[in-house]
């Protein structure tokens, strides 16, 4: 399988006037060969593109939320500045935009971490240039030749360092890879979250809400809280059970927040010299 690097940009207020349409653009590198094309506003040479590699997998940064609604979109003959204004503008899901995007089979892996980090903040931590693009989206007129020019430098740059973030994280592509053989799944799966793929594979089914996520126990018998045990309190209390809620401590010295999605504690601005450890605690 060949590895296909991809990065679409669309102008939905610029009408290209050739086809009469929002203005669009993809950027695809093949990471073995590093060859790479450029195909703008021009469908029948999408369609052979994606036609000669269907069978290989597609890779980009938010393509799960953005560019492969937009290129099964152009597949199926939709215009992109309408699914791009659906999906930027008005905050839709892909789905519910490009409706028959299930009969388009797309392997996509998507590289964006879990929380989301953007692509520039990335860039900036690999010590890349992190580079905008200066013609702005909004342009409501055809653009000029330097514009695309421009355009077509700021994509290629995002999908060589898209490159980049996939060459620092290649155990996310494997594992998901290793997953999707291990369980002979095929390969449109790779476009699921680590946690949809999982649900997938143990047969996990959605269930309506127990309402009982707050009936939960500590082992007080054997657990022994001799410091600071306002916290165990704080969790049985009724009116703080909601996800809304959140307690406030200081732990020897350090500012805490106790909530129902974990514990952060940390110095504000600390600043040392020396050997710093970082460590992770766990009860076993």
């Amino acid at each position: 399988m060949r590895k296909i690097f991809y990065d679409f940009e669309v102008y939905s207020k610029s009408i290209d006037p050739v086809t009469g349409k929002a203005w669009w653009m993809v950027v695809l590198i093949d990471y073995d060969t590093r060859k790479g094309k450029v195909i703008m506003n021009d469908v029948e040479e999408l369609k052979r593109y994606y036609n000669y590699f269907k069978n290989d997998i597609f890779i980009g940064f938010n393509t799960r939320n953005y560019d492969i609604h937009i290129f099964k979109g152009l597949l199926l003959g939709m215009d992109a500045g309408f699914i791009n204004d659906k999906l930027i503008e008005e905050g839709r899901k892909g789905w519910e935009v490009v409706r028959e995007g299930n009969k388009v089979q797309l392997n996509n892996f998507d590289l964006m971490p879990n929380p989301p980090v953007g692509l520039k903040t990335l860039e900036g931590f690999m010590g890349s240039m992190i580079k905008e693009c200066d013609v702005p989206f909004d342009l409501d007129r055809p653009l000029t030749e330097e514009e695309i020019n421009e355009i077509i430098r700021y994509c290629i740059h995002d999908v060589k360092e898209s490159i980049k973030v996939y060459e620092a994280r290649t155990e996310e592509f494997e594992s998901q890879l290793q997953l999707i053989e291990a369980f002979d799944l095929e390969m449109s799966q790779f476009n699921k979250t680590k946690a949809q793929l999982s649900a997938h594979i143990l047969g996990a089914k959605k269930t309506p809400d127990r309402g009982d996520e707050f009936e939960y126990n500590l082992p007080l018998d054997i657990l022994k809280i001799d410091k600071y045990p306002e916290v165990v309190e704080w969790y049985f209390k009724d009116e703080n059970k909601d996800y809304k809620k959140s307690l406030k401590i200081d732990i020897f010295g350090v500012p805490h927040v106790f909530a129902f999605g974990g514990i952060h504690g940390a110095v504000p601005n600390y600043k040392g010299e020396g050997i710093i450890l970082c460590c992770d605690v766990a009860l076993i």
